[in-house]
C-alpha cells in the first residue's frame, strides 16, 4: 500500500512543475503575435509554391536541414522585429531555432526579456547558410531580432531584400505562477506524502 500511495504522490507533484515543448509551424499563426501598426511582420513562406526562385536561398537552405517547407519571415523589412509566444504558459525557454538570411548576409542581434528585463543578447553575422542557434536563455517573454542597416544582396540569386528564415523554432512553455488547479495538485501531492510518513511512522513503532 505504501508503495501505491507514492505512486500518486510523485505524479500529483511533478505535474506542477510540468512544461511543454513546442516546434513551430510557421503555416500556423497561433503561437506568435507579431502585428504592430495593423500589420503581421511574421509572413509566412512556402517555398513549395515557387521553389525555383527560392532555389539557393536562406530558405531552401533552411528546408534542406530541417525538412520544413514554411518559414517565417521579415518580409516588409521592419526593425526591430518583435513577436511574444502566446501559447501555453506565461513565459517561454527559447531552446533552439534555425536562422538564415534569405537572399544574402546581414548583421543580426537577438535579445530576449522577461517582464522587461533583459535577459541575453547575441549578435551574429548572418548569411543563407542555415545556422541552429541554442542561446541558452531561461524563460523569456518576448523575444527580439534586430537588423543591422548593413545587407548586402548575393549577387547569384534572384533578388530580394533583407528577409530571413526563421525555421524549426523549438521553444518550451513556462509556467513561473501555477494555476488554481496546480495549487490543488500540489496540496493533494503534499498530502499524500505526508500520509506515507505517517504511516512509515506508526509502522517503526510497531
Amino acid at each position: 500500500m505504501k508503495n501505491k500511495l507514492w505512486l500518486f504522490a510523485v505524479p500529483a507533484l511533478m505535474a506542477v512543475s510540468a512544461v511543454s515543448a513546442v516546434e513551430i509551424d510557421f503555416s500556423n499563426q497561433t503561437y506568435f503575435d507579431t502585428s504592430e501598426n495593423g500589420f503581421n511582420y511574421l509572413v509566412p513562406v512556402d517555398i513549395t509554391v515557387n521553389p525555383g526562385v527560392y532555389a539557393g536561398t536562406g530558405y531552401a537552405n533552411v528546408s534542406a536541414v530541417t525538412g520544413a517547407t514554411v518559414f517565417g519571415t521579415n518580409v516588409y523589412e521592419h526593425n526591430p522585429f518583435t513577436f511574444n509566444y502566446v501559447g501555453p504558459g506565461d513565459s517561454f525557454k527559447l531552446d533552439s531555432f534555425y536562422f538564415a538570411n534569405a537572399w544574402g548576409t546581414q548583421t543580426v542581434t537577438f535579445t530576449g526579456y522577461k517582464d522587461g528585463a533583459l535577459v541575453g543578447t547575441a549578435t551574429y553575422n548572418t548569411s543563407t547558410a542555415a545556422t541552429q542557434y541554442d542561446l541558452g536563455w531561461g524563460a523569456i517573454d518576448k523575444f527580439v531580432i534586430t537588423a543591422a542597416d548593413n545587407f548586402v544582396p548575393d549577387p547569384t540569386l534572384a533578388g530580394g531584400g533583407a528577409s530571413w528564415a526563421l525555421g524549426s523554432v523549438n521553444v518550451t512553455a513556462v509556467t513561473t505562477v501555477p494555476e488554481p488547479e496546480s495549487y490543488a495538485m500540489l496540496l493533494a501531492g503534499l498530502a499524500i506524502v505526508g500520509a506515507v510518513a505517517r504511516r512509515r511512522r506508526v509502522a517503526s513503532r510497531a
